[in-house]
């Protein structure tokens, strides 16, 4: 490691993972110094990405990986919570995605308890980013200075962000399940949320990394790889070095970085350059239905009145009737729940796809 490497300001670790997870994750831990971070008898909220109400490679965060991390935290953290909102179009509940990733059988094993930030007291930001006004609610818990909050994403494609990794997956932490109507601001917004919540370690799961149409629908690319960091301004540049995506070309990162908290990769102590792991160049894609949705997203007009209007109710009727069969599909296709509590499986094992 060259001299000045010791005078960078952030800390990042990737590696490849094919067997004995929680090794892997408590070396990753160790050099971003988690023990500086999550000293003994610390209160950890960990936030996974569960926007499906199952498990799905490459769509939300792998059961064995927050398995393997709980095992790790335990032994510095008296406290453990999983927290996660109800989902944003009201399709399902918090507990319901508890469920279906098998985390009540998970967190009894370890001793950490699942929360769904939907049902806490929530306050109000109000700040003013790139000349808009930020009202956004968020859980009183998240920002407690006795909370210390571990960012645990799946690394994907976005349809309508490009990408999705340890600052997007924040954005879960509105505990509104119509966040949908915060999407005009989502840029400035997500902004607002990270500095708020400010994550003191990220580890990116890329298990799995979605390609093509995320950030439910597209092609999961097995990485069987992991990346811990000392929080968002290192891992999205590393996530994204992984990717092939240029975090100026995402809208949400350039305006991180405009606002200094996103990190160059020269200024992030790494063991490993990224792009000794990457596969091939990700790239968000786009069905006609997302170009209507991404229309939407982006405009406050359209997306009042297909978020919160007399149309609602049919928009969001006509969307899970969309999504029914893919989902059934993906039922069928899901594993077993029960196999992630099996410790004689290698981690390439318990991701296999049909």
């Amino acid at each position: 490691m060259p001299d000045d490497a010791r005078k960078r300001a952030h800390r990042a670790y990737i590696t490849k993972v094919h067997d004995d997870l929680p090794r892997k994750i408590l070396d990753a831990l160790e050099w971003v110094g988690w023990k500086d971070i999550i000293p003994p008898g610390s209160r950890v909220a960990v936030k996974p990405n569960l926007t499906w109400p199952f498990h799905k490679p490459g769509v939300t965060t792998s059961p064995v990986l927050i398995d393997a991390l709980l095992s790790v935290l335990k032994t510095r953290a008296s406290e453990i919570i999983i927290c996660e909102s109800d989902k944003s179009d009201r399709a399902y509940k918090a507990m319901d995605a508890f469920t279906g990733h098998g985390l009540q059988e998970i967190c009894a094993r370890h001793g950490a308890d699942l929360l769904n930030l939907s049902a806490l007291e929530t306050t109000h930001t109000d700040e003013v980013v790139n000349g808009r006004r930020i009202r956004i609610p968020l859980p009183k818990m998240l920002l407690d200075n006795g909370i210390i909050l571990v960012d645990v994403p799946a690394l994907k494609t976005h349809s309508m962000t490009g990408i999705s990794a340890g600052m997007k997956n924040l954005w879960g932490c509105i505990p509104d399940p119509m966040r949908l109507l915060y999407h005009p601001v989502f840029d400035e917004g997500n902004a607002v949320v990270n500095r708020l919540l400010a994550p003191r370690l990220v580890l990116i799961d890329a298990l799995h990394v979605q390609d093509g149409n995320g950030p439910f629908f597209g092609r999961p690319v097995r990485m069987d790889t992991i990346i811990a960091a000392d929080g968002t301004a290192a891992s999205e540049p590393v996530a994204c070095a992984l990717m092939g995506i240029e975090p100026a070309a995402v809208s949400h990162l350039a305006l991180a970085g405009s606002l200094g908290m996103l990190a160059r990769l020269d200024e992030i102590e790494m063991n490993a350059s990224p792009l000794d792991f990457q596969k091939r160049t990700f790239k968000a894609t786009r069905t006609c239905l997302n170009h209507l949705s991404a229309y939407i997203f982006r405009r406050s007009w359209a997306n009042k009145l297909v978020y919160d209007s007399c149309l609602t109710r049919l928009a969001f009727a006509v969307l899970r009737l969309l999504r029914r069969d893919r989902m059934k599909e993906d039922r069928r296709k899901v594993l077993d729940p029960s196999v992630f509590r099996s410790k004689r499986h290698p981690v390439s094992e318990l991701f296999r796809h049909p």
